[in-house]
């Protein structure tokens, strides 16, 4: 684990279990990142194209024919606050927001108002 804090380590520990339940929900972020220091925690979800084609309303052509593309990736913004974010610290927030990110999210992380970094989910690619 990269948070070198033995309390944490504890109460992760001691609560895997419902963490594992909530697992893929904003509520598990929720609960590490504010057991991290963090605060001000605020989730926006951004859905491009819920329909899986290019219209909610028409057939790509006249012929009937779809092109067969999938609706693009989902964007999550994680935005938060900490009094004194470290190397260490940022690296958490990775292995965090990739284990319980869902296929097909992108999230995007930033930092007392500052963006961080985009992580996206593609590494489930290999399991396909």
């Amino acid at each position: 684990m990269i948070v070198d804090s033995l309390t944490i380590r504890r109460k992760f520990l001691e609560h895997s279990e419902e963490i594992h339940q909530l697992k893929g929900t904003k509520k598990v972020l929720e609960v590490l990142f504010s057991w991290l220091g963090f605060y001000d925690i605020v989730f926006e979800e951004i859905f491009p194209n819920t329909f899986g084609f290019d219209s909610p309303y028409e057939l790509d052509s006249i012929s009937r024919i779809f092109d067969n593309k999938c609706s693009q990736c989902s964007r999550l913004n994680i935005m938060m606050k900490h009094d004194n974010i470290s190397d260490g610290l940022k690296d958490t927030v990775i292995s965090i927001v990739k284990w319980n990110t869902p296929y097909k999210v992108e999230a995007f992380v930033y930092y007392n108002g500052e963006a961080s970094g985009t992580f996206d989910n593609t590494f489930a690619n290999q399991f396909l």
